[in-house]
Formats: structure tokens, sequence, C-alpha cells
């Protein structure tokens, strides 16, 4: 069980334009920034699989080889089959929590980014205002879901709290490490948690539907590419 990751941004601003000097000739010249955003991992989710019946497929040499496998409960475990049934649903369900959280945090970075190259080769005050401003919106609700202040030293997990993904992780983590079903308090926490995470989507859905898309028809009209939230899928 693999959880989605938010890892290092690398980001590109290309602006080109012709400058008609002269009847004879015409220059043509771009300017392109990059900017690179250190974002530490998120945890994944780890989770062996409940016992069951299971087919192993491997493909080598342009062959398909399969087994057979009885994947069996450990005796000395205390929990019963019915307990890691419904453990492993909530962990499921966990999993598509922090997938959909790190999808916010993924889209922010990239929007972030793009405003953090256009800032290196753009100095129109019209349009970095008001991207400026999008940045703060962003930020502010970036810093719901991860700590912005990581410094990646030792001493960062005692110097501020978990914010939303981090209790995710721990509530997945404290979950994952029996074999029991969830306990009540393990099913009110995850509900209240995923209250948290659809009010941070629905505002950066809001953010990115209003003051995006007016900085988008701004820059459009400037001549100046438009900034993206969605990475282009090949």
């Amino acid at each position: 069980m693999q959880t989605t990751a938010a890892r290092d941004r690398d980001i590109a601003v290309y602006i080109q334009d012709n400058w008609k000097r002269h009847p004879r000739l015409t220059i043509n010249a771009g300017v392109r920034a990059d900017f690179v955003r250190r974002f530490d991992d998120i945890t994944p989710l780890q989770k062996m699989m409940p016992p069951a019946s299971y087919t192993i497929r491997l493909n080598a040499g342009g062959k398909q080889l399969t087994e057979k496998l009885e994947l069996r409960k450990d005796p000395n475990s205390g929990g019963g089959e019915a307990e890691i049934a419904e453990q492993m649903k909530m962990l499921t369900a966990l999993k598509r929590d922090i997938d959909a959280a790190a999808d916010v945090v993924n889209q922010i970075e990239l929007v972030r980014g793009q405003i953090a190259s256009l800032r290196q080769v753009l100095e129109d005050a019209e349009i970095m205002q008001p991207a400026a401003a999008l940045e703060q919106q962003l930020i502010g609700i970036e810093a719901n879901l991860i700590e912005l202040r990581l410094t990646g030293r030792g001493q960062d997990g005692v110097r501020w709290g978990s914010r939303l993904l981090g209790k995710f992780g721990y509530l997945a983590g404290g979950l994952a490490g029996t074999d029991c079903r969830p306990t009540t308090q393990q099913i009110e926490v995850q509900k209240v948690l995923e209250e948290r995470l659809r009010k941070h989507q629905a505002d950066l859905d809001a953010v990115l539907s209003s003051d995006l898309k007016a900085l988008n028809e701004l820059m459009r009209g400037r001549g100046v590419a438009n900034i993206v939230t969605r990475r282009p899928t090949s």
C-alpha cells in the first residue's frame, strides 16, 4: 500500500519576444528562469497484505510466470481475520485521505513554483502584485497541511506540532501497528481529520477558480504564459 508523495519541484518559465530594431534587423530574445523548491517527502503508508489467497505474477524475458500463494494469519497475533479486514478497510480509506491531502500540497507547490519563476523574469507590477497576493493565500492553505518551517534538522519534531498530513500519518501508523480492528476513538479522529481536509480542498478550489483565473486572464492579455495547476501527463 503506497501513498502519494510530494517531492522536489523543478519549474522553469521562458519568455520570448521579437524586437524590430531596424527594417532589416529583428532581434529575437528570450529569458528563462528555473526554480527548484526543496520539499520533504510525505512518509509512505505501508501495510502488509491481509490473510487471503493471492496470485503472484512475474514478467521476465517476454514471459509471464505465475504462482499461487496462500497468506495465513500469524498464529501469535491477537486479532482475528474479521478484525484485520476492518483494519484494512480503514487503512485503505486513510491512504485515500493522505493521497488527497498530498494532491492539494502538490498543486499549491506547482503554482507557487511558477510564481517564483515569474518573479525572476517579470517586473510588471500589475501582474506581480496579484501574483504575490495569490501566493499568500496558497501559503495560508498549505500551512494547514504541512509545516512550512521545517528545516530537515533533528529538532523539527519538537519545535512545531504536526499538521494535517502528519496527523493522518500518525493515525495510520498507530492503526497499522497491530492486527486489531480500529478503536472508536480512531474512527472518530479520522472523521474529524477528513472534515478538515474537505475544507482545505474547498478553499483551494475557490482560490484557483477565482484569484488564479483572474491572474491568468491578466497574464494572457499581456502575452505571458498562464500558470497551470496540473503537470501535463505523458
